[in-house]
């Protein structure tokens, strides 16, 4: 995720989807880079690195299966926890 998002990635456009639709979008991703709060205008609720910890393109790739599961798992149970 990084600045140029909002000029034709995929979230960008998912993004404006939910917000058309008033659903709320999460984005999972390998890493976030620079200023990408103008993403919230578009539709983005919130955003999530997937890496727990400092590694290499490498090491995140072998891992991934992991680090998305405990990501997906860990905004799963925020949602969860939210007043009704």
């Amino acid at each position: 995720l990084d600045n140029q998002t909002k000029r034709g990635k995929a979230v960008a456009g998912v993004a404006k989807l939910c917000k058309a639709r008033s659903v709320p979008c999460i984005a999972l991703v390998g890493s976030v880079e620079g200023d990408v709060t103008s993403l919230h205008e578009e539709g983005l609720t919130a955003y999530f690195s997937i890496c727990d910890g400092p590694m290499g393109l490498d090491e995140a790739m072998k891992d991934v299966r992991r680090l998305l599961t405990q990501t997906a798992f860990n905004c799963a149970r925020l949602w969860q926890s939210r007043p009704t």
